[in-house]
């Protein structure tokens, strides 16, 4: 059985169709990337299986369960963590405060003691790389720390599934493969991800497999190798006939 099922998602706001029929499956473990041109309806898909937004039309299901419609926070707690791809922390706290957040509010085993949920708000942290800032005040860290930062406070909710929406947007070279090279690890330790990225090389490298979205629907869907290459997504991703 697929972890997510996403079944022929619709969206529109007014007049415009964001998403259209988009149906595709995630298993156990898998990577998955979801690539497409600004204004394919990537953020929307993600709104829509996080709860932040509710479908026109289709149905999203995780472990079994349908979650269409339900309360970001339920979908939290049920096991799917996501990172924004605009860089929201908690300005007042500092970076262990922030992730204490995420593990004591946000985690599928519900209300954990607090010196277990400074355990793996501290775990988080080490995953992450920056457990030598855990004094910092969030507002002190650079773009790249802070989205490390956001995937530190995801995690610490123990997800099965964790969306990730342009996690390495604004980063430097180096920083994206460390990012890239910390989602392999994720991978490897178990936690299923969905990867929402503008860079195309790096995603197809650590993509089991692609989904290629325009205009809000599906236009491929395959190996990373195949999806990089088919005629329509050169169209209308990298702009070439």
């Amino acid at each position: 059985m697929a972890l997510l099922e996403v079944h022929r998602l619709s969206k529109a706001f007014g007049g415009l169709t964001a998403l259209r029929a988009v149906s595709f499956t995630v298993a156990e473990r898998e990577l998955l990337g979801v690539i497409g041109p600004n204004g394919s309806g990537k953020s929307t898909l993600f709104h829509i299986i996080g709860g932040v937004l509710r479908p026109s039309s289709g149905t999203v299901a995780f472990a079994g369960e349908t979650i269409t419609g339900r309360q970001p926070w339920e979908i939290c707690r049920l096991g799917i963590g996501r990172t924004p791809q605009i860089p929201m922390v908690f300005p007042g706290l500092t970076c262990l405060e922030n992730v204490l957040v995420g593990a004591a509010f946000g985690s599928r085993r519900r209300r954990l003691p607090v010196a277990r949920a400074r355990h793996e708000a501290i775990a988080a942290l080490e995953t992450v790389g920056l457990a030598d800032l855990a004094a910092r005040p969030a507002p002190r860290l650079s773009l790249g720390q802070t989205r490390l930062l956001e995937l530190a406070m995801a995690l610490a909710s123990a997800p099965r599934l964790l969306l990730l929406d342009e996690p390495t947007a604004g980063l430097s070279p180096a920083a994206v493969q460390r990012v890239l090279q910390l989602l392999r690890g994720l991978r490897g330790r178990g936690v299923t991800i969905v990867l929402v990225d503008h860079k195309l090389r790096a995603i197809a490298d650590v993509a089991s497999r692609l989904l290629a979205l325009d205009r809000g629907e599906v236009i491929a869907e395959g190996p990373s190798a195949e999806v990089t290459r088919h005629p329509r997504v050169l169209e209308a991703y990298l702009g070439e006939p």
